[in-house]
């Protein structure tokens, strides 16, 4: 049985103990050593949960349970319910593209709303295509109000923060 099976498997029988009953269940492994399960159900809104958070939870234990099962491979593994978590992604990845626009117009460093570590990595990744590699990305905040920050490098591959490093503020009383 291969790997996709096997997690699908898993899931739907998380899901049969906890009373819920998926119409479909689609499993993909994408970029990033990721493997995504997308649930149809008719329960879809008691699955999610206010503004997802049972969704995660439920994300959580099964992750838990599939690192047990498959201890050698390091994936990461996201659940979804109806493509909610998908349609956030996008809206995510826009916002982020829109802003990675202002920075190159204005050339001032712009901090994406806060978000989960999934969602932040996905950030990331997607800096790392070439229509994006003038712009730095990293993450910034407390754990729970995490963000990613967009900064300029510009063509010589050199961030804005970088020269941060050359101001004295000798003389300058604080």
């Amino acid at each position: 049985m291969d790997k996709l099976q096997e997690v699908k498997n898993i899931i739907t029988e998380l899901l049969d103990k906890m009373d819920f009953k998926a119409k479909e269940m689609e499993a993909t492994e994408e970029e990033g050593n990721v493997v995504r399960i997308n649930i149809n159900t008719d329960e879809a809104s008691l699955l999610i949960g206010a503004q997802g958070r049972n969704l995660e939870a439920f994300q959580n234990l099964a992750k838990s349970l599939l690192w047990k099962k498959f201890p050698q491979e390091k994936f990461y593994l996201l659940i979804d319910v109806e493509n909610f978590k998908k349609k956030k992604q996008e809206q995510i990845i826009t916002l982020a593209i829109e802003k990675a626009e202002m920075v190159r117009s204005t050339k001032i460093t712009q901090v994406l709303p806060p978000m989960s570590p999934f969602m932040r990595r996905m950030v990331h990744l997607r800096f790392k295509k070439d229509d994006l590699t003038d712009i730095a990305t990293d993450s910034i905040g407390e754990e729970g109000a995490r963000r990613v920050r967009l900064i300029w490098k510009g063509t010589g591959g050199h961030s804005v923060l970088d020269s941060l490093d050359d101001l004295s503020l000798d003389g300058i009383d604080i």
